[in-house]
């Protein structure tokens, strides 16, 4: 791959820089602060998107390398592969990374890459198979990563065996398996172990398992409630049916009962009226009769008269025989007392008092037939004609008032038919009623309460029984209420429960996912011994042997002693035993090994004052070793001295030169 092409419309404090790059050695020089590194960044970002998140930095490259001044922050990169296809790709970092990808016939192929939510199109990655990191610590080379302070420089070692092991020089292979061992010890523990996440979530595990099986008795209760709820519930709806039957059946019934009753008023209304009005007759036929008697008296008059007549001529008589009664009477009554003879004195006496007897009956005699011939002669010229009318008179009101008793007897049989209509559609009303309720409640009560001649006494009942049942239902709620907080309890102990064996079941699997890894990463560090070691420390070697001019042969590494270097005398000796100088040109001969290794492309070469503390014995070993062993790649060296300028004119090596 080779870097044909910068533009850089605005980057950091570089506004409007074009540059343009050879095949080869390429040296960009400028003093310090003219913007190499704001290159480099540039140059990375256009790659991989200008990210806004620190990554171990206390400040991103966004924010970082965003202009002050202006909207625009972009820029666009040419560039060519190994196969011959060459792109162009622009950025624009203040748009997400929007990116925008170019062919040789520039034809916009952005989509045929995929994209990044927050740094834009991963073209490259796709392209070379390098991600950000594999570039930084390969393709990349700055005076940072280069240069070892004393501190650095003790734990090379171990970087260089953790590359040796790993593949990776910030990941040590025993580090990873005592780590990952570790992990397994105290982040999940053992049966062996006794206070590790495991051991706790089993100990809370096993308790709540308790808890829940002493609440499972409520779960019973909740049950057992819930069937007895149901129940009443159930008998209550059915007390409801029978109160709604019998209340809307009540209302027909007392219709029905009244009307019946105002039938049998108007019923006995009517007998009273027919009795009444029998009577009337009774007394019409009474005064007809006696009318009729009066009227035969009338032809009888004549007669009478004659009787009464003879009967005064016989009073007479009577009436002179009296007399003399009376007057012998008084004889015999004086003879009685003025004879002296005894005998004679008796008979007088008594026959004085038969003749007094006898005149008594006479005058009552007379006096009687003297008074019923006054009665009779009054009747008849008198009263008689006065009897009739009034008689008349009386007929008249009877007559009057069997007309009234007909009037009332057909104004009542009206009111009885319209009565009976009311019953009609009453018992209408009673047998849709009925229907209603036929398939809601037995058909023994049903005709109970059709039947009942009490239906108040039915009512009573019924409540009675509701507010029965309503004061059962009220005691399951407060039952319910009690066993509610404990379900709640257990639901809660449930969730917990599951929650815990979720858990302890990550445990498990995180458990069983770290041993994978452990058999992994042994088996992969036993095959990187095998074929890739020797052949990576066989690149080192002929790398660092270039570097130092033959004075280091060999390196190697075991995991008994670690890195060991060979001495031009072959001599083994510890890395820690080597100059700071050499440690950094070993160093930079073990990111210069791998270059190739991690992918097809013959990717550039980026150094950034990497040589500032090479002398310049070991830089031109270095430049050399490039131009020779790395001809393939393009190699692009960022510097503030002319060291590097000097020391290719020397060796007739030829270069592209970019000032800033």
């Amino acid at each position: 791959m080779k870097l044909e092409k910068l533009k850089i419309n605005s980057y950091g404090k570089i506004k409007n820089k074009e540059i343009d790059l050879k095949d080869g050695i390429n040296i960009i020089k400028g003093n310090n602060e003219s913007g190499k590194s704001t290159i480099l960044s540039y140059i990375s970002s256009m790659f991989y998107g200008a990210s806004s998140n620190l990554e171990k930095k206390k400040i991103s490259d966004y924010d970082k390398f965003k202009p002050w001044e202006g909207d625009e922050f972009s820029g666009k990169i040419k560039y060519k592969l190994d196969n011959g296809e060459e792109y162009e790709v622009f950025r624009d970092f203040k748009k997400k990374n929007q990116t925008k990808i170019y062919n040789k016939n520039l034809e916009e192929i952005t989509d045929k890459f995929g994209t990044d939510k927050s740094l834009g199109s991963t073209y490259f990655v796709e392209q070379t198979g390098v991600d950000k990191s594999l570039y930084q610590t390969t393709i990349l080379s700055t005076q940072e990563n280069i240069r070892l302070d004393q501190e650095t420089q003790n734990s090379f070692v171990q970087r260089l065996s953790n590359i040796l092991s790993s593949g990776e020089d910030s990941t040590s292979y025993k580090k990873v398996s005592d780590n990952l061992n570790n992990k397994i010890k105290n982040e999940i523990g053992s049966s062996r172990s006794k206070d590790k996440p495991i051991n706790v979530i089993g100990r809370e595990i096993e308790t709540l398992k308790k808890q829940i099986l002493e609440l499972n008795q409520y779960e019973v209760n909740k049950f057992s409630i819930n069937g007895k709820k149901e129940k009443i519930l159930e008998d209550l709806d059915d007390i409801n049916n029978k109160n709604n039957f019998i209340n809307e059946i009540y209302d027909i019934k007392n219709d029905i009962e009244k009307n019946t009753e105002k039938v049998n008023e108007l019923e006995e209304k009517i007998s009273n009226i027919e009795k009444n009005k029998k009577e009337n007759d009774e007394q019409k036929i009474q005064i007809k009769e006696k009318i009729e008697k009066i009227e035969k008296n009338e032809n009888a008059t004549a007669s009478s008269k004659k009787n009464n007549q003879k009967i005064n001529k016989n009073n007479k008589n009577l009436l002179i025989i009296k007399s003399i009664i009376f007057i012998l009477f008084i004889i015999c009554l004086i003879c009685s007392f003025a004879i002296p003879n005894i005998i004679v004195k008796n008979i007088c006496g008594i026959f004085s008092i038969l003749l007094l007897f006898l005149d008594t009956y006479l005058f009552f005699k007379f006096k009687d037939i003297k008074n019923d011939e006054e009665i009779e002669n009054e009747n008849n010229d008198v009263e008689n004609d006065d009897k009739i009318k009034e008689y008349n008179n009386k007929l008249g009101v009877l007559d009057g008032k069997e007309q009234a008793y007909l009037d009332d007897i057909n104004k009542n049989n009206e009111d009885i038919k319209k009565l009976d209509a009311m019953l009609d559609e009453l018992s209408k009303k009673e047998d849709s009623i009925i229907n209603k309720y036929s398939n809601k409640l037995d058909e023994e009560f049903i005709e109970r309460i059709k039947n009942s001649k009490n239906i108040d006494r039915e009512k009573r009942s019924i409540q009675d029984e509701k507010n029965t049942l309503e004061l059962e239902l009220k005691k399951t709620s407060v039952d319910e209420e009690n066993v509610a907080p404990m379900l709640e309890k257990k639901v809660q102990y449930e969730e917990k429960l599951d929650l815990l064996k979720e858990q302890y079941d990550e445990l498990i699997k995180r458990e069983e996912v770290i041993r994978l890894a452990l058999e992994s990463l042994d088996e992969s560090y036993e095959e990187m011994k095998n074929n890739i070691i020797p052949k990576f420390t066989n690149n080192l070697s002929n790398n660092i042997n270039k570097f130092t001019d033959g004075k280091y042969n060999r390196v190697t590494i075991n995991d008994k002693e670690g890195l060991i270097v060979e001495k031009e005398n072959g001599e083994y000796a510890s890395i820690h035993n080597l100059s700071s100088g050499t440690v950094d040109q070993l160093y930079l001969a073990l990111r210069l090994s791998m270059i190739n290794d991690m992918t097809s492309e013959k990717m550039p070469i980026l150094l950034d004052e990497s040589f500032c503390f090479f002398d310049d014995e070991r830089l031109e070993n270095v430049l050399k070793f490039i131009y020779e062993e790395l001809n393939s790649n393009q190699l692009i060296v960022f510097t503030c001295t002319k060291r590097e300028e000097e020391i290719l004119n020397k060796n007739k090596i030829k270069y592209n030169l970019i000032n800033l």
